[in-house]
């Protein structure tokens, strides 16, 4: 047999707190402390009852029988007596025979359950014999509650009782079945139930309940048809004269009733002082909006408006409570940064490293407007609360450097980037360190391999081309640690056929065309999808300067000229002309590379009709006379600057051939001139205007001059040659053979191209160099090269927080008093664990945000964003610029940034998670506060549109945004009752848990329900010293959760219980801790799974609710949630049919523990069984609650609520299904499957 398992209560769970109800509860009602506490329905009650014992003296002066009839006779008599029929005796009675269904008791059982039946009886036989339409409409309602189950219930009391006269042959019968009226039919139904063999079962309690409850109702809807008999005047004249000297009587009376109450009002008020509290006025927040006509109007404090008629039928005033500046302009956009630190991203939360960076802009509709909501979807204040369908993106953040060095047009080009940074401090070196050695043990690849994991993909690369930005996907990033700082090196490559490198316009570049810098851009953006997000250690590397170099191979659009005028680089062409001869030149000119500081230079012809005889020009050449080969024909370089041609001095020349690796000693095809002469390649300019080869031409030309051998090609010796040559073959008469000279060879190019090396380097230590450097940001850029001497240059934008907030607004001017008024959508930061946020402000002034000081943040009610509000800033009075790079321009700029004060990035990240979603930021904000002769007797809502009392120049519409609050009615009489009673016994002292918990009622209107646990803290259960406090909100939570008080409101309540305990003990104010219970089971519906199944939901949610106490489960600490209560509610759902396969999920999270689930299936496992079999002393509480099929709270201060979606499952037919333990696959992520 298994025993009974006996659990102890514990009194920090099994205690309920008080609620506000409770503070009521117990106080004497008016009459209570009346003389005389009856009212008119007892006293004719009373009579009615009376008169049955009062004899009736007749025509002959002798007993004619009582006054009952009379009274019975009357409706409103007779109403009056079955209104105060006493029921609860019988009640009583029944208490006494539950568990007793034999003998003697079921005897005593039978006639209370009998009397009841019989009081049922004489009602209706009385009602039925009363005229009156009162009396018909109660008498045909016991009617129908008679038909359709009293019937049934007294046919099987009777036959019980006949019964029960055999068994007990000294007891008389308590049954009369002849007496009962006929609408029971009670002869008919005892035979149909005696010839079914349907007898109940004999006397049991289950048969008093339908007559008690029936005669509860036909009671109470006496009391209620009383006053309507009344109010007829239909009596008769006898019975109407007894019912005004009562009447009369009861104004005697309530003036007599009313001396204890001014008995204790004089002692409460006079003596005690204890007045009655007045109601205080609601609060709320105006927006004035300018008509255009004047920049800045001033609004004084106290200024009356009037308004609120349209939503609340009559005119409300409200008088502002500060000066206020109606500004020019309005909010325009906003724009949020947050830079993530998630704990479960590594080795980022290891290291303490940002793990991604989000960005989000929204432009914010004019509030002047008519339609303007001001109540749609929400955004993030800092930008923390990024998820599926927040307006927002990876952000845009890396550096740029533009430079005509990388105007790159065609070729293979290939393109070094060498970033030089200073020493690294000594933070960042050990972050660095420290990184390096995380990414070494988890890749086991050394110092290398944890680099490129480090930056190998840190950015994304793009260079201005044709058509837009294109991405460098052929690019490498290599870190070098040999200098005084990290040295990054960045290689990439475009092949010829990749677009031309060309300036940055906005016409084809956007919105990061960098204010186009007229030459293009390298732009490097951080890789959001990185192997470790680089953003923490990069915006902590300061440059020094940054090294480009690029090289291009095979540059083919060039311009050509020679002595005899311009070439075609797209035919053959003789380079030298056709009789070439020392002296003779190629100018060729290549406008990219013309103002570039290139370190070498090469020029490749391709060479046609070349001889093709062995030994090459020493062999065709040989019967010149003169010593020639493959090397001798040489040219020299010289290059054109302002208007002069700068040859290098000395120089031997260039040879234009080279020797064909071949057999022969051939002249290759192709012929390179490679030059390195710093001289001719220093900074060439380049030329304005056309770049052809001209007179007037004075910069950016190459001349390639013939200058060995002293022959040229032979062309002016050649005939001297041949015809001495021919002379002598005729001289000869054919008996000696003559070589004859070959003719001169006329160079011939079929296809030339340039190619160059060359440098640049900007130096950011002291602003030298031609290109510039830039700072991206998600929404502009900042040039950072021609900043202050000695101001230091991060690689990245250095963020100031990890969440910034961007406020634009619109106008002509903004200067000196500027009010914000933030619209949340709920209050924030519900943590006790969570300090405090405070907020540092600036404006953007010159690219450069400057800080605004604290004595210039004049209020900010907000109290760091927790709650809707205004803030106030003092801006200077010179007004500030809205020209910006940094930000999108036209606007002016204000920054907001979170901080607390232990500086912790993980605790201000959860500070920023907290925070509520911001609906809408509206310039022109005041604080008001209805008039106390005025006052609305319901919150004015939002949108309600004001007028000021007296005209205001410069001012068009004023309307209200947010509805209005912190108002509270008068005292009622219950109340100051109350707490007069409250007051008297804890005497202003927080002694005791009854004391702290009636204070926190009394004075803080919010709370539904507050739990006291004295000498406990959150860390220790047993904590001398320490009271912690438990306070329920009295509203029902939004969409994301359960109702919670912030830290402000915690924070209060804390502070005024302080100051009521000893000085040696501390008091924690929280917020209950929210426990989860999923239902699941399987259900039979009559109606399908449509509608139903979302009512059965509904029902089973509002039945664990504490907010729905007249559903199911009240609110309360030390709760418990049994299976049989709840699957006994969904049974009885009128939509239902049958249940099956129940069971619950108790659902918890705790920030030591995580998240936990407990499955009440557990029950049918060996475990349940083997607990079950334990000694009581063994078993922990959480295993009882589990034999018991109950879930038991898992902190001592949590509230059960309902899942946010129970699992019902439908079936056709009712089947009986074992229910089974919950699997991974039926779990829901983010509700019962956290990762």
């Amino acid at each position: 047999m298994t025993p009974v398992i006996h659990r102890q209560c514990h009194p920090l769970t099994e205690t309920d707190g008080t609620g506000r109800d409770d503070r009521l509860k117990g106080l004497p009602a008016p009459s209570g402390l009346a003389v005389d506490g009856m009212d008119l329905t007892r006293r004719l009650a009373l009579a009615a009852a009376f008169s049955g014992q009062v004899a009736f003296i007749g025509d002959t002066n002798l007993p004619a029988g009582s006054w009952k009839g009379l009274f019975t006779s009357d409706a409103t008599m007779l109403l009056s007596l079955i209104a105060c029929s006493p029921l609860e005796d019988a009640e009583k009675k029944m208490r006494r025979y539950r568990g007793r269904h034999r003998g003697e008791a079921a005897w005593d059982m039978g006639r209370v359950i009998y009397r009841v039946a019989r009081l049922l009886n004489d009602w209706y036989q009385a009602l039925s014999a009363c005229d009156g339409r009162e009396p018909s409409e109660l008498g045909r309602a016991l009617s129908e509650l008679i038909r359709s189950s009293l019937r049934d219930a007294l046919a099987i009391l009777c036959l019980a009782g006949e019964a029960l006269e055999q068994e007990l042959a000294d007891k008389r019968p308590f049954v009369s079945p002849s007496t009962f009226h006929t609408v029971w039919a009670l002869t008919e139904r005892m035979a149909s139930l005696a010839a079914a063999e349907e007898t109940g079962g004999g006397v049991h309690a289950d048969l008093f309940s339908p007559f008690y409850n029936a005669a509860l109702h036909i009671r109470e809807k006496a009391r209620q048809l009383v006053p309507r008999t009344l109010s007829d005047g239909d009596h008769d004249p006898s019975a109407g004269l007894f019912i005004a000297f009562l009447t009369l009587y009861q104004k005697a009376a309530d003036r007599i009733n009313e001396m204890p109450g001014r008995h204790r009002d004089l002692y409460y008020d006079g003596i005690l002082g204890f007045s009655k509290k007045a109601g205080r006025s609601d609060s709320l927040y105006l927006a004035l909006f300018p008509d255009g006509s004047r920049p800045v109007v001033p609004v004084p404090s106290d200024t009356l408006f009037f308004g609120g008629k349209e939503s609340l039928g009559h005119d409300v005033g409200c008088r502002t409570a500060r000066l206020l500046s109606v500004h020019q302009g309005r909010v325009a956009r906003v724009e949020t940064l947050f830079f993530e630190r998630h704990p479960l991203i590594t080795p980022e939360c290891d290291l303490g490293l940002v793990s991604s960076v989000h960005h989000a802009a929204r432009a914010l509709e004019d509030p002047a407007e008519e339609d303007a909501s001001g109540d749609g979807p929400g955004w993030s204040l800092f930008g923390a609360h990024h998820c599926e369908g927040e307006d927002g993106k990876e952000a845009t953040l890396g550096f740029a450097v533009a430079s005509p060095l990388l105007l790159l047009a065609e070729g293979r080009r290939r393109i070094e980037m060498t970033v030089y940074t200073h020493a690294l401090d000594d933070e960042t070196s050990d972050l660095f360190q420290r990184t390096l050695e995380t990414l070494e043990q988890s890749r086991k690849e050394g110092i290398t391999g944890a680099l490129r994991l480090l930056f190998g993909n840190a950015f994304h690369l793009y260079v201005s081309a044709e058509g837009g930005w294109f991405s460098l996907a052929d690019c490498t990033l290599s870190v070098a640690l040999s200098g005084p700082g990290p040295v990054l090196t960045f290689q990439m490559e475009l092949e010829p056929r990749d677009p031309a490198v060309v300036p940055c316009t906005a016409e084809q570049h956007g919105d990061m065309s960098l204010g186009e810098p007229g030459v293009p851009v390298l732009r490097a953006v951080l890789n959001p999808k990185a192997h470790v997000n680089p953003y923490t250690l990069l915006s902590r590397l300061k440059l020094t300067r940054i090294g480009l170099g690029v090289k291009v191979i095979g540059a083919r659009n060039l311009s050509l000229a020679n002595n005899l005028g311009m070439l075609d680089v797209n035919t053959p062409f003789a380079p030298f002309g056709p009789l070439p001869r020392c002296g003779s030149f190629l100018v060729l000119g290549h406008r990219e590379s013309a103002g570039k500081e290139m370190t070498k230079l090469a020029v490749e012809f391709a060479w046609s009709d070349l001889p093709t005889q062995s030994g090459g020009f020493a062999e065709y050449y040989r019967t010149y006379g003169r010593p020639v080969d493959n090397g001798s024909f040489k040219v020299t370089l010289a290059v054109l600057k302002q208007g002069q041609w700068v040859e290098e001095s000395g120089h031997p020349g260039y040879r234009l051939f080279d020797e064909d690796p071949g057999p022969g000693e051939k002249p290759a095809a192709t012929g390179r001139l490679v030059c390195t002469s710093e001289k001719l390649l220093d900074a060439v300019p380049d030329e304005e205007g056309a770049f052809v080869f001209g007179p007037g031409v004075r910069n950016g030309f190459f001349r390639f001059q013939l200058s060995a051998p002293e022959m040229g090609f032979g062309h002016g010796i050649y005939p001297q040659l041949l015809t001495r040559g021919l002379m002598e073959e005729s001289r000869a008469k054919g008996k000696l053979a003559v070589d004859l000279p070959n003719a001169p060879y006329t160079p011939m190019v079929s296809g030339v191209s340039l190619s160059y090396d060359a440098v640049e380097t900007l130096d950011l230590s002291c602003g030298q160099g031609a290109g510039r450097f830039y700072h991206l940001y998600p929404s502009g850029y900042d040039r950072l090269d021609d900043r202050e001497e000695g101001e230091e240059v991060p690689l990245i934008p250095h963020a100031d927080g990890d969440g910034q907030l961007f406020i634009g607004i619109s106008g002509q001017r903004l200067s000196g008093m500027v009010n914000l008024l933030f619209c949340l959508e709920g209050d924030g930061l519900h943590s006790f664990h969570l300090p405090l946020p405070e907020t540092r402000w600036a404006y953007l002034e010159a690219d450069r945000w400057q800080a605004l000081p604290e004595r210039c943040v004049l209020l900010d009610s907000t109290r760091g964003f927790l709650t809707s509000g205004l803030v106030v800033l003092d801006l200077p009075p010179e007004g500030i610029p809205k020209d910006h790079t940094v930000m999108p321009t036209g606007l002016f700029w204000l920054r907001a940034v979170p901080t607390v004060p232990s500086g912790d990035p993980a605790t201000l990240q959860r500070v920023m998670g907290s925070l509520s979603r911001c609906r809408t930021v509206v310039l022109n904000g005041v604080p008001a506060r209805l008039e106390h002769d005025t006052a609305a007797d319901a919150a004015v809502p939002c949108g309600s549109p004001f007028r000021p009392a007296a005209p205001l120049a410069g001012v068009g519409t004023v309307r209200q945004f947010m509805d209005s609050f912190g108002g509270r009615g008068e005292e009622t009489a219950q109340e100051r009752m109350a707490r007069i009673g409250e007051r008297l016994r804890h005497k202003g002292r927080a002694v005791t848990p009854w004391d702290v918990e009636r204070i926190l009622l009394e004075r803080e209107p919010g709370i539904r329900k507050v739990k006291c646990f004295p000498g406990m803290s959150l860390e220790r259960r047993h904590h001398p010293g320490r009271v912690l406090v438990a306070v329920l909100p009295d509203r029902q939570g939004r969409d994301s959760g359960p109702p919670l008080f912030t830290i402000l409101e915690l924070g209060r309540m804390a502070s005024r219980l302080r100051g009521l305990l000893s000085a040696h003990a501390d008091v924690d104010v929280i917020n209950p801790v929210y426990e989860r219970i999923q239902v699941r089971c399987t259900l039979v519906l009559k109606e399908g799974q449509g509608d139903a199944l979302k009512r059965v939901h509904r029902s089973v949610s509002d039945f664990i609710s504490p907010w729905v106490p007249e559903v199911g489960y009240p609110a309360r600490f030390g709760w418990c949630v049994r299976e049989v209560e709840v699957e006994a509610h969904i049974a009885a759902h009128p939509d239902v049919v049958s249940v099956t396969d129940f069971s619950m999920l108790h659902l918890t999270r705790s920030p030591e523990e995580g998240h936990a689930m407990i499955d009440t299936v557990i029950m049918e496992d060996k475990r349940a069984d083997e607990v079950a079999q334990r000694p009581c002393e063994g078993i922990a509480d959480e295993e009882v609650s589990i034999t018991r099929k109950e879930i038991r709270p898992k902190k001592p201060w949590s509230i059960a609520v309902p899942a946010d979606a129970h699992y019902f499952q439908t079936i056709p037919e009712p089947r009986p299904i074992a229910p089974q333990r919950t699997g991974i696959g039926e779990l829901e992520v983010g509700r019962t499957f956290i990762v």
